[in-house]
């Protein structure tokens, strides 16, 4: 079992992605489940935060200047995983798998990763 908890903003709920992920051991939650789906992305990433999860988003631009205004603002966050759009389920899949067996859930904390620059290996 995985002790990354992950959190999926509206934009990546991928249902195929988070139930391979889900099978692999994952614990996964989106925004539909949390309530949060009309929710602004601060809210979500503080809903993300309470709830110790990693939030997941396709919403570079946005989640990356959260990140800079949440730690300019001395805030602090579980972590950010932003995906590619272009990238097809399996290139996701294989990647996020890749960095979070290679990354532990404390070391993402005030943290964003950008999937692209994680390699498919398994």
């Amino acid at each position: 079992m995985n002790d990354q908890r992950l959190y999926f903003d509206q934009d990546s709920s991928e249902v195929g992605l988070v139930g391979e992920l889900v099978r692999r051991g994952f614990d996964c939650l989106v925004t539909l489940d949390a309530g949060m789906a009309r929710a602004s992305d601060d809210d979500q990433l503080r809903d993300a935060r309470a709830h110790l999860r990693l939030l997941v988003t396709h919403n570079k631009g946005d989640f990356t200047r959260l990140h800079r205004d949440w730690l300019r603002a001395g805030e602090s966050h579980s972590g950010i995983i932003v995906i590619p759009q272009e990238f097809d389920r399996r290139q996701k899949l294989r990647r996020l798998t890749h960095l979070l067996n290679e990354v532990a859930m404390d070391q993402f904390v005030d943290r964003i990763e950008y999937l692209s620059r994680w390699s498919e290996s398994d």
